[in-house]
């Protein structure tokens, strides 16, 4: 009686940790991202995880077949003509780029195989995984849009100084005085855009790499704010838009700053105002006291300056005491969808304003600005709505 017992308690308790284990391997089923489908080798379903599920479609029942499979992906692929071939050839097969729905996944189709025991070396059943490849393939394919946009900006000022330089080849062309300065000024323009592009370039791998610096000194940031109001002058008159300063008396003659990253700032926030503004419109620059707090739209509002309200104005009353740069323009303003993608590397809006006119950049400008930003010590935000405008702003923590 006490051996049968004992027995009985052994076999009990070697149930238990069975099911312990069970579980785990359960646990670690339900919480994979990946769909994991696996089968026995007559091709019966023993298990598929939530995220299997949910790519087959959440009119499949609990008891999951093989002819489910078949019938749901019946115009991309034969699974069970896919798991015969892992199971018989005793290998995996990997398929690229197969578009389920809206996404596109690789799927891994491989015969499994016991480890243990008298069956060791058998082939037990198959599985199949579903990786979501869908981010891999967005980002291939603003790589390559990169690389197209890329290709087109440097072959316009590469054709020009070429061109230039043929003709420059000709002395009657030097002698002319007229001419001739022309021409230097147009290889001086092409040779910057061209220059420009690199720079982006190099910032960008800087950031990525951390090695991205700033040097912060006392500098009079309303002289600063006043250079670029004067220097895109021109351009607002050009573009039938007015062009306004705001100017927060409280804020002291100089601030800790690197001047030269915050020009680059107003440079892109500016030229970004001024594209997806229609003529009549217009764009200002606010310069303001920021006190911890309080929410920056508010504080926009209270002084009189123009501001755009947004989401993520809510937040900022957690920011320090700060000195806030805006630039708000009555342009087009920006889709809660397309906010989210505004600091991704590569985003480029269409213009509808300008539609038709060479106003395409890197897609690089706000990646660069909130790497700027943030490598003073500040924040970037912004607020937007469609058919009213939008303000950008960043700030300058004292």
């Amino acid at each position: 009686y006490k051996i049968i017992a004992q027995a009985s308690s052994a076999v009990t308790r070697l149930v238990e940790v069975v099911k312990a284990e069970q579980g785990k391997i359960a646990a670690m089923m339900e919480s994979m991202i990946e769909g994991v489908v696996m089968t026995d080798r007559d091709y019966h379903i023993v298990a598929a995880n939530p995220a299997a599920r949910a790519i087959i479609g959440g009119d499949v029942n609990e008891n999951l077949t093989i002819f489910d499979l078949i019938d749901k992906f019946k115009n991309t692929f034969d699974f069970k003509e896919k798991l015969e071939e892992a199971i018989k050839f005793d290998k995996m097969l990997t398929l690229d780029g197969v578009i389920l729905g809206n996404k596109y996944y690789q799927i891994l189709v491989s015969p499994v195989k016991s480890n243990i025991g008298e069956a060791k070396g058998q082939t037990l059943g198959g599985v199949i995984i579903f990786h979501d490849i869908t981010h891999e393939k967005e980002a291939e394919r603003m790589r390559n849009d990169f690389t197209s946009m890329m290709v087109h900006e440097l072959r316009s000022p590469l054709g020009n100084i070429k061109k230039i330089g043929e003709l420059m080849k000709s002395s009657k062309v030097l002698e002319d005085k007229e001419v001739t300065q022309e021409y230097v000024t147009m290889l001086y323009e092409s040779s910057s855009t061209m220059l420009n592009l690199v720079n982006d370039l190099l910032d960008v791998a800087k950031l990525e790499a951390g090695k991205f610096e700033v040097s912060k000194r006392p500098y009079n940031l309303n002289e600063l704010a006043l250079d670029r109001i004067k220097f895109y002058t021109t351009t607002a008159r050009d573009a039938g838009i007015d062009l306004k300063f705001f100017w927060d008396k409280k804020i002291s003659s100089e601030l800790p700053l690197d001047p030269d990253r915050v020009r680059q700032v107003m440079n892109n926030l500016l030229s970004n105002a001024f594209k997806y503004t229609p003529k009549g419109g217009s764009v200002s620059v606010e310069c303001f006291l920021h006190k911890a707090g309080e929410a920056v739209d508010q504080e926009s509002l209270a002084l009189g300056f123009p501001w755009i309200q947004g989401s993520t104005n809510k937040t900022s009353a957690l920011l320090p005491d700060s000195v806030v740069v805006a630039i708000t323009d009555s342009g087009e303003g920006i889709t809660p969808e397309d906010i989210g993608k505004l600091w991704n590397k590569f985003t480029q809006f269409v213009s509808v304003v300008r539609k038709g006119e060479d106003n395409k950049g890197t897609g690089l400008g706000l990646v660069i600005v909130k790497g700027i930003v943030e490598a003073q010590g500040g924040t970037v935000g912004l607020g937007s709505k469609v058919g009213t405008g939008s303000t950008f702003y960043f700030t300058l923590p004292l």
